[in-house]
C-alpha cells in the first residue's frame, strides 16, 4: 500500500469520512475529511507521525491491542533470544519501532492491509 492509502485506512477505520462539499446552489465544491467529532481537517500523518499513529493505536479493543503486538512483532527486526526470560532487544524494538512500522501493523489488525 502506498503511504496514502494507508493514510486514508487509517482514518477510515478511526471513524473519518469523506464529505462532499456543496455550494449554496447544490453544486459540488470538492471534497473533505471530517473527523470522528464533527470537525473538518487535514487527516493526521500515521504513516510519518508517532503522535498519530499512537491516537490511532488507542482505538483499538482489547483483542485487538493483542493482535496489535503479534503483528508489530512480525514487522520489526527478529532479535535471536538468549536463554529464558524477557528478551529486552524485542521490547527495545517494539517500543521503538517507527510511525510506519505501526501504521502497517494498524492496518492488519483492522483488516484493511492490502498486498500490492
Amino acid at each position: 500500500m502506498t503511504p496514502t492509502e494507508q493514510q486514508i485506512a487509517i482514518a477510515e477505520a478511526c471513524g473519518w469520512r469523506l464529505i462532499e462539499d456543496k455550494y449554496k446552489d447544490g453544486t459540488s465544491a470538492g471534497k473533505s475529511w471530517v473527523s470522528p467529532d464533527g470537525i473538518g481537517r487535514n487527516l493526521p500523518d500515521y504513516v510519518n507521525d508517532l503522535n498519530a499513529i499512537h491516537e490511532a493505536e488507542k482505538t483499538l479493543n482489547e483483542d485487538q491491542q493483542y493482535d496489535f503486538a503479534w503483528n508489530l512483532d512480525n514487522i520489526t527486526p527478529d532479535f535471536v533470544s538468549q536463554g529464558d526470560g524477557i528478551n529486552w532487544e524485542v521490547v527495545f524494538a517494539l517500543a521503538h519501532a517507527t510511525a510506519s512500522q505501526r501504521a502497517e501493523a494498524f492496518l492488519h489488525t483492522v483488516g484493511k492491509w492490502k498486498d500490492k
